[in-house]
């Protein structure tokens, strides 16, 4: 299934971040919605996992997901949460307009 898969590649993952913890510099893990697959007790396991890296590199966790935000407050409630604020799709929208350019002159054909 999708979620062996991810659970899979996501254990080689973190074996190849704590060995090289082990022998550099340790770097930050940022993983984002990984757990999205993952039934709920494979979800704690994991979550206890990453725990366990925290101890050798700092683990940035990002989702979307509300369930994943209160399974990780209460497998390790010790660990900040911070949401960042909701943006509207229509307003984004409207930042991410792209220019078109005359390449004569380079002026601004649309915005």
């Amino acid at each position: 299934s999708t979620g062996t898969r991810e659970q899979l590649f996501l254990a080689l993952r973190l074996a190849y971040v704590l060995e090289y913890c082990d022998r550099a510099e340790p770097l930050p893990v940022i993983i984002d919605d990984v757990l999205v697959n993952f039934d709920r007790a494979r979800a704690r396991s994991t979550l206890e996992a990453l725990c366990e890296v925290a101890r050798s590199t700092q683990v940035l966790l990002f989702t979307c997901h509300h369930h994943i935000v209160d399974l990780t407050r209460v497998v390790a409630p010790e660990v900040p949460i911070f949401e960042l604020p909701t943006i509207d799709p229509r307003a984004a929208a409207v930042d991410a307009v792209t220019l078109r350019l005359d390449p004569k002159t380079g002026q601004t054909l649309e915005r």
